[in-house]
This record gives structure tokens, C-alpha cells and sequence, in this order.
């Protein structure tokens, strides 16, 4: 299956997000998911939600992981994984351990 990817054009952002496999087969779902995941677009490019919200403790994606919205480096928590980058939670499967 081949998916639509977007990447972030801040300079030295590593962020990508990819399209995800459950989408319907419209023309603009994809880019309607970007926008719902955090995603901006900007007047040369897209910006990660990382470098979108710029806030203090907020910074381009440097290390690449399993963040479904910017695959930036995630840390696990008792509640679930946690992006370093843009903040998003995902909750641990009923098999974490």
C-alpha cells in the first residue's frame, strides 16, 4: 500500500507525518488529517505540530520514533506514550505491560 507522507520545512526539523491506513479514499483526507493532527501550512511550506506550537519546551523534532503525528522520539509514562516534540499521547494497548 503505497501512503501520502508530509514533512516538516522548518530547518532541521525531522518530523514526518505519515497518511494513516484507515483513511477514506477522498481527495482532501489526507490533508484534512494533517490539519487534525496538528499540522499547519504556511506560506513555504508545512510546519510540524512541534514547530507549530511554538511554546517553551517546544523544538523541531531532532530524533525520529513512534509518534503518530510528528514520529518524533516518544517516552512511556504509566498512561501511555508521550511525544518529547509535539506532546501527544497515545494510550497504552490493553497488552502493555
Amino acid at each position: 500500500m503505497i501512503r501520502d507522507a508530509m514533512t516538516c520545512d522548518r530547518r532541521g526539523c525531522l518530523a514526518v507525518y505519515v497518511e494513516p491506513a484507515d483513511l477514506p479514499d477522498d481527495a482532501d483526507a489526507f490533508e484534512r488529517a494533517a490539519w487534525a493532527a496538528g499540522w499547519s501550512r504556511t506560506g513555504t511550506g508545512h510546519r510540524c505540530p512541534a514547530c507549530t506550537q511554538a511554546r517553551p519546551g517546544r523544538h523541531p523534532v531532532y530524533e525520529r520514533g513512534e509518534c503518530p503525528r510528528c514520529m518524533g522520539r516518544t517516552y512511556d509514562a504509566p498512561t501511555g506514550a508521550y511525544c518529547l516534540y509535539c506532546g501527544h499521547a497515545t494510550p497504552h494497548s490493553d497488552e502493555w505491560d
